[in-house]
């Protein structure tokens, strides 16, 4: 009887380090997972470096004729530059673009005239390429415009 009470403590014992050991071991577990987890989300989220992407700017000479041209009191709304029978040039004061109006056919006139006049005003081609000058006109002018049309000619079609 003696040697069952013995066995049986023993085996109390036992189960009361097996609970223990198997928590502890549990735990240890639990906190690795966590760990391995969090590493492995963080590695992820880590934001990849952005390429630098030069972007060609307006001469000095160039800043100056176009603040010249835009020269105005206003902070927002259009700025009417030229205004004829052939065409118009607005600048949109608020996001600096300069917006061309074809009136008459032929298109492709017109698109001339508006970059003769900017060449006028002493821009190079290339300045025109970054000024951000769009074309358009009504669709009894021009039925469709191709992105080239919309653009000063011979300038790369920004993507969008």
């Amino acid at each position: 009887m003696e040697q069952i009470k013995e066995q049986g403590k023993m085996l109390e014992k036992f189960k009361k380090w097996f609970l223990i050991s198997s928590a502890g071991i549990a735990v240890l577990l639990l906190v690795t997972v966590f760990i391995l987890a969090w590493t492995i989300s963080r590695s992820k989220t880590k934001p990849s470096p952005t390429p630098s992407i030069e972007r060609a700017t307006l001469s000095e000479k160039a800043q100056k004729i176009k603040k010249e041209v835009t020269q105005t009191d206003k902070e927002s709304g259009d700025l009417i530059l030229l205004d004829n029978d052939n065409l118009a040039i607005k600048y949109l004061i608020s996001n600096k673009q300069f917006l061309v109006e074809i009136k008459k056919a032929p298109f492709e006139k017109g698109k001339k005239e508006a970059e003769e006049w900017f060449m006028g005003k002493g821009f190079t081609r290339e300045d025109l390429c970054l000024l951000r000058i769009n074309f358009g006109a009504q669709r009894t002018i021009k039925p469709s415009l191709s992105n080239s049309d919309m653009f000063p000619s011979g300038c790369p079609i920004p993507s969008p």
